[in-house]
């Protein structure tokens, strides 16, 4: 009896180790698919998708390839065509004999099938415009020609074995659990004898169909599901991989460490009620209105929001169990890896609480970013790089906290690698935190996005932050958590902690340090935020040069390597924690509470500093408030107030205001008519804490009115017409150009060997990774390191590495900086690398 398998597992020297069964891969894939997509009725179709999904591995081209590994000459092994095409074929009877499926469906399965070894593509260039109508392929498209070409050749090839492939696909459907109709079975006859022919014609005349159907964006998403559950379940089969039990976490998980936090607290009384007020009230509300999906949170700085959205969504949470829902994952996205350092610490010592979460912390726990250690433990034991990674990556978590990037290249995506996730999204709690970072010219897009998977997926969205924008439309309705629209006026009302001092007259960089030498005393704290690293290091060094050794002066930005960076971090705020505590003006005291740190925007939004007086150059007014978040958190009742001040800086000659060149025209605009309603003729104004909300408020409007829809409506667009990557047809932007983040290219990776550790760092790639011939072995190396390797890459312009002898390694895009921990005049241990006047200026 012929047997086929779908994979051959060899070990390092090329032994076979084992091999799995065709028909038992099919069957694993099809449950495991059906049990992930769990919304909109999109089981079945995925279920369609497993359990079709490898039909071409039963040629003998494709067993000939397992076997040993040697591609056909036509490369006739390929499978994803022929197998798309068979889905397809199966999920049309389906529909048409026993109406199983929706009448979308068999495209959406081709599609999912035909990429689920890469990257989603586009309709237009996945079916063409032409049906078959005779042997001249090339008539179809040159696009399609070749794989038509090539399914001619793998059908004739099955013909052959008809009755064992309908065998082995019999074997497989009858360990299907549930989800096909129960006298469904596999017609391998009837697609081999010219069906396929047919189901490619039918696909093409849906196509048309598709292009002219309306309100289509649901489909997105049923696409996005069925492909991210086969494409999860089938590499999880492929690495054996076990899916264990779901932890149980308690609903009052919260309650501890916010008792801690209070007993811990340096606050002011009025700033410890107003902590308490939000958690309760929060807490409350989402225990109320539980159904909803769309929330808010808005509440001042160091008014505790952390806590007390993971308390809402423990609630959120134990209502969605309450009604038969599996329990909802927690997936709390934010903008910088400096804040998810932060938030799961805050996340770590909430579930310590729990024995079963020393022993395997990855099921409850999971941090997603590209600096983060690919690691797991069970039970003592180290999971493999491999498995490790496909978890991390898979969000396989309770709670799962990653990167605005890793999340909306989830929502808005075409990547394997990133849609692997999307099924995860289903009925999960999804936080976004400092969502007033998020670039202002998409916010209608993120807005619809958001509301997209709020609607067909079950998912409930919380938007956090201290200045909330209007990313939601006025048709989508959100409960504000913090309370009603006078509760929380009155939060913010009744804070006093700081005054903003704005002043726009243009002044230089000199004119900025003797103002601030004039004003400054050794008994407070600064903090200096400018837009570019190269201002931030002019004034680090003039103030260098004129504070005394006592004065707590340090430096902060991305000139400085990660590693280095987050290690000041800490300190800084160990540091700010240790000043607060100092009640007595001691000679000690005074040592502790000296502190000058001058930084980029990288401390703004969520790192836990604590200062006397903040420095911020004019930035958007969002910019602008969380900068003062970091002045005098803790005292809410006006009794020892701190100051902000917003200046301008006058540009060099030639060049754009730095603002404008940092974040852009439309909120730069923005702001300036912002500001102009507040200031006085010479460009004045003191704003007290309780005028931020509306000064808020006001730029936002301004930022909705100024803003242009053009991308955030053109990529809609694209993700309704299933245009996923560019083609020749409409020339429009497509998913694949959704961006949060602006690319360069002309900036590098540049790996600093600023420490003993790096230069360490640096022959062990060269030896363990580029030396590994086993590309293997090699990528599992990379991988068990990869979080420490790149806390020593800075990125820079390309003609900046050039000229500090930087070495450019192979064609991928990495540079090295070799022997330089002695070389303060290449980089400093302080300010990092040092800039020559002619560099290209960068930012953060």
């Amino acid at each position: 009896m012929t047997r086929y398998y779908s994979h051959i597992r060899r070990d390092k020297n090329g032994k076979e180790t084992g091999r799995t069964r065709l028909s038992d891969h099919l069957a694993s894939v099809a449950n495991a698919t059906f049990a992930l997509a769990t919304t909109g009725g999109a089981e079945r179709p995925s279920l369609i998708a497993g359990l079709c999904h490898d039909f071409g591995k039963m040629t003998t081209y494709f067993q000939s390839y397992l076997e040993t590994g040697e591609p056909h000459s036509h490369a006739l092994q390929q499978h994803a065509f022929i197998s798309a095409l068979y889905g397809a074929f199966e999920a049309y009877r389906i529909l048409d004999i026993w109406s199983f499926v929706e009448s979308w469906d068999p495209l959406l399965i081709y599609l999912a099938i035909k990429h689920h070894h890469g990257d989603l593509a586009n309709l237009t260039d996945d079916l063409g415009s032409k049906l078959i109508r005779d042997d001249n392929l090339v008539s179809i498209t040159n696009q399609l020609a070749d794989p038509l070409s090539k399914a001619m050749h793998q059908v004739k090839d099955l013909l052959a074995q008809s009755k064992a492939v309908t065998r082995e696909l019999e074997i497989a459907a009858s360990r299907v659990s549930f989800g096909l109709p129960i006298d469904w079975q596999p017609d391998v006859a009837a697609f081999l004898a010219g069906d396929w022919m047919k189901t490619f014609n039918r696909l093409v005349k849906d196509k048309f169909l598709y292009d002219r159907d309306h309100d289509r964006h649901w489909l997105y998403v049923r696409l996005l599901l069925i492909f991210s559950s086969l494409i999860d379940s089938d590499k999880r089969d492929a690495a054996k991989l076990q899916i264990s039990d779901r932890p149980t976490i308690p609903v009052d998980i919260v309650n501890v460490p916010v008792a801690k936090e209070v007993e811990a607290s340096q606050a002011s009384s009025s700033m410890i009620s107003v902590r308490q007020n939000l958690y309760a009230r929060a807490t409350r509300r989402a225990q109320q209105m539980a159904e909803k999906r769309l929330f808010t949170l808005t509440a001042p700085t160091g008014s505790g929001k952390t806590l007390t959205v993971l308390s809402v969504a423990m609630q959120l949470r134990k209502w969605a169990e309450s009604i038969g829902l599996p329990s909802p994952r927690i997936i709390y996205a934010m903008p910088f890896t400096s804040i998810i350092d932060q938030n799961y610490k805050v996340l770590k010592n909430m579930l310590n609480q729990l024995d079963d979460f020393k022993v395997r912390e990855y099921k409850y726990l999971i941090a997603h970013h590209h600096l983060a250690p690919v690691k797991a433990q069970e039970g003592g034991r180290e999971l493999p790089v491999d498995e490790a990674l496909l978890l991390q990556e898979g969000w396989d978590s309770e709670f799962v906290i990653t990167t605005f990037v890793q999340l909306f290249e989830t929502l808005i995506g075409y990547r394997n690698r990133a849609l692997k996730r999307f099924h995860r999204i289903q009925n999960a709690i999804l936080i976004l935190d400092e969502v007033q970072s998020l670039p202002a010219e998409l916010w209608p897009l993120i807005g619809n996005v958001v509301n997209l998977i709020a609607e067909q997926l079950g998912t409930k969205i919380i938007l956090m932050t201290a200045t909330q924008p209007k990313l939601l439309s006025q048709a989508m309705q959100s409960v504000e958590l913090a309370g009603e629209s006078d509760e929380v006026a009155e939060m913010f009302n009744q804070l006093d902690r700081i005054d903003m001092l704005i002043d726009l007259t243009v002044i230089s960089v000199d004119q900025f340090v003797m103002q601030f030498l004039d004003r400054y005393t050794v008994d407070q704290s600064y903090l200096l935020v400018f837009n570019t690293i190269r201002t931030s290091l002019d004034v680090y060094r003039a103030l260098q040069s004129r504070l005394s050794e006592d004065a707590g002066l340090t430096y902060l930005s991305s000139n400085v390597v990660p590693v280095m960076r987050r290690m000041r971090v800490e300190e800084l705020t160990q540091a700010s924690r240790a000043r607060k505590s100092v009640e007595e003006h001691t000679q000690a005291s005074r040592a502790i509470k000296s502190m000058v740190i001058v930084s980029t925007q990288v401390v703004e939004a969520g790192v836990d500093l604590d200062v006397d007086v903040v420095y911020r150059e004019l930035a958007p007014v969002d910019a602008m408030v969380q900068a003062a978040g970091r002045c005098n958190r803790d005292d809410g009742g006006g009794v020892n107030k701190g100051l902000v001040y917003v200046f301008q800086l006058e540009p060099k000659s030639g060049q754009r205001l730095s603002m404008e060149v940092v974040y852009g025209k439309i909120k730069s605009h923005a702001t300036m008519e912002t500001l102009n309603k507040f200031c006085d003729s010479k460009g004045r104004y003191v704003l007290a804490e309780s005028q931020f909300s509306r000064l808020v408020d006001d730029y936002f409007s301004a930022l909705v009115e100024q803003g242009s829809k053009g991308v955030s409506e053109q990529i809609w667009f694209s993700m309704e017409e299933l245009y996923f990557s560019p083609n020749k047809v409409k020339e429009i932007p497509v998913v694949s150009d959704f961006r949060l983040i602006d690319k360069y290219p002309q900036y590098v990776d540049l790996f600093v060997t600023c420490t003993k550790d790096a230069e360490d760092l640096w022959l062990w790639y060269q030896s363990s990774v580029i030396g590994e011939s086993d590309l293997q072995q090699r990528r599992e190396n990379y991988l068990k390191r990869k979080a420490e390797f790149h806390g020593y890459i800075i990125s820079v312009h390309r003609r900046r590495a050039i000229g500090l002898g930087a070495i450019e390694q192979g064609n991928g895009g990495l540079w090295y900086l070799p022997a330089v921990m002695n070389q303060p005049d290449i980089y400093n241990p302080i300010t990092g690398l040092v800039m020559d006047p002619n560099d290209i200026d960068s930012f953060i």
